[in-house]
């Protein structure tokens, strides 16, 4: 299974081992952090893409993790290649 990576404030978070997407996306829905137009915000979440609204971190601290330093260095590459693919 891919890891899924989470970019928030400049910081980059992964879900912790055995976290489903759709509980981290149900978890999410819980806390009210997801209003107006869900489906493109959630769509943001899951492609990790930088989440505008202010959430607070620590409410999900059992369901993510901040990236190790090799995990953010492959998470900010990625996003370079596919800013590349984007551009051609």
């Amino acid at each position: 299974m891919a890891k899924f990576f989470i970019h928030f404030r400049d910081n980059v978070y992964r879900l912790n081992r055995g976290v489903d997407r759709a509980y981290f996306y149900i978890h999410l829905q819980e806390l009210d952090i997801l209003n107006g137009d869900e489906t493109y915000e959630v769509r943001r979440i899951l492609n990790g893409y930088r989440y505008k609204r202010l959430f607070e971190i620590e409410k999900l601290k059992d369901l993510i993790s901040e990236a190790t330093e090799d995990e953010y260095n492959i998470f900010w590459e990625n996003r370079k290649t596919e800013a590349k693919k984007g551009r051609n």
